[in-house]
């Protein structure tokens, strides 16, 4: 087996992860619609009012270390907050609170595969792990479409060793 076919054989989360996210969307009774990309653009699309609230995702890096891999990812939790609606600010940003609480959970609790290679990992079995603890900050007005929620950075620890990362962002 050449080295190129080797590399391409083992698996980094992120497609998988996005995957996760939309079935868990999908399932949902909270989310209606999963986010990717950039900041400016979830400042600026214009979404109906019928997609509220979102789950936005984007990764933000990695780190690789001897065997494994870090993906750092920023989540938010966002719905549409209207000026006459200021009165419900704290039940809106307690219900994005509830809903990144069970995408966490979600995520902490899932077998999101980290590695094809089960002999190259050397815990978990070759699944990755949410690093905690997270820390979630709310938001209020950040956006120009009037955004309210929570964002939060996270770590998905992978068991890979550096040779032979497939990335596919």
């Amino acid at each position: 087996m050449s080295t190129f076919s080797a590399i391409s054989q083992r698996e980094v989360p992120i497609p998988e992860i996005r995957q996760m996210l939309q079935d868990y969307v999908d399932a949902s009774n909270y989310f209606t619609t999963l986010r990717d990309g950039s900041l400016e653009e979830l400042d600026t699309s214009p979404e109906a009012l019928q997609d509220y609230p979102i789950l936005y995702w984007q990764v933000t890096g990695a780190d690789c270390d001897n065997h494994v891999t870090t993906f750092g990812y920023d989540l938010i939790v966002a719905d549409i907050m209207y000026e006459s609606e200021r009165e419900f600010l704290q039940y809106k940003q307690q219900h994005c609170f509830a809903g990144m609480h069970e995408v966490l959970g979600y995520l902490n609790n899932s077998n999101i595969k980290g590695c094809a290679n089960q002999e190259a990992s050397n815990s978990n079995d070759g699944r990755a792990q949410l690093i905690t603890p997270v820390r979630c900050t709310p938001f209020a007005y950040r956006f120009d479409n009037l955004l309210v929620g929570w964002e939060a950075q996270i770590q998905l620890m992978t068991p890979q060793p550096m040779h032979g990362l497939n990335y596919m962002l």
